[in-house]
């Protein structure tokens, strides 16, 4: 029966051949990150198989897909598409660190930001008012404004009345009443 070692937790346990080096982990309680359960989905179980790289199944077209080039650079699998026939060392590898998430912000918004920044140190070199008045209090009367004379009223929007012997969108028959071509 094939003997699989996990390093670095140096632990090792006998399994059956054609077991997955996923399961055999979860027998011997050794943690392997998943996100998937061994379902070839998430690519989080890799591992490097240091010694008995001939004792393992080759690789399936589902891990060739998760791994890309990155076997041939690395020579990590996936332990749960690994099938063992041999006895194997296998390293399980480090998690990549989590990174930080920033928050999202839209570029409108950092220019609109840079503008105020911009009009705040403006009103600093010019002095407190800079010739701008304070927007009014919620208890002060507002001043109306008078109208402008350039701008001229519009008329309501009304609703134009379709023609009832006018063919609808898409309606490619004639109208009743509407005399036939002569086929000549």
């Amino acid at each position: 029966m094939p003997k699989i070692t996990f390093q670095p937790a140096d632990v090792t346990i006998e399994v059956n051949p054609g077991t997955t080096v996923f399961g055999a982990a979860a027998m011997a309680g050794v943690a392997i990150p998943s996100q998937c359960g061994g379902k070839c989905a998430c690519a989080l179980c890799r591992v490097t198989v240091l010694e008995g790289e001939e004792l393992v199944s080759p690789m399936t077209w589902e891990e060739e897909g998760h791994m890309g080039n990155v076997f041939y650079l690395t020579r990590e699998r996936l332990s749960c598409q690994l099938r063992v026939f041999g006895d194997v060392v296998v390293q399980i590898a480090e998690p990549p660190p989590k990174k930080e998430r920033g928050r999202y912000i839209p570029f409108s918004i950092v220019r609109k930001r840079e503008q105020m920044e911009q009009d705040e140190e403006l009103r600093r070199v010019r002095g407190s008012g800079g010739g701008m008045s304070r927007p009014p209090r919620k208890d002060e009367p507002r001043e109306a404004r008078p109208p402008r004379p350039d701008k001229k009223k519009r008329k309501p929007y009304k609703k134009r009345k379709r023609n009832p012997g006018a063919p609808r969108v898409g309606d490619h028959r004639p109208p009743p009443g509407a005399k036939k071509k002569d086929p000549k």
